[in-house]
């Protein structure tokens, strides 16, 4: 049986973003949803283990993490470069970048 638990929060306001494209965020088998630069998710959740998956339709981070009591659990999201030589592209808007997920 479940316990009552936390909140799991993905916060996107890193100043390393890049601030290009909606992140998409799926808790568990929860519905999926969009986060734009600035935005913020905040998820009840039971106790216990639960996973997180960011995506910007171009590569994806996942991440399994336990709640436990009434603990808040909080998150990084971001679209960061994903090195110089992919800098030319990203100021055409294609490419360039990737997603950070860290636990915070």
């Amino acid at each position: 049986m479940d316990k009552p638990g936390g909140t799991v929060v993905i916060d996107r306001t890193s100043p390393q973003d890049i601030q290009m494209r909606e992140l998409f965020v799926q808790v568990d088998e929860l519905p999926e949803a969009s986060l734009k630069f600035g935005q913020s998710l905040e998820l009840e959740l039971n106790e216990g283990t639960h996973r997180v998956k960011v995506t910007n339709r171009l590569t994806t981070q996942r991440a399994e993490f336990t709640v436990r009591g009434e603990e808040t659990v909080r998150f990084d999201a971001a679209n960061v470069p994903a090195g110089a030589f992919f800098a030319p592209l990203l100021a055409l808007g294609a490419g360039g970048y990737k997603v950070s997920l860290k636990r915070i």
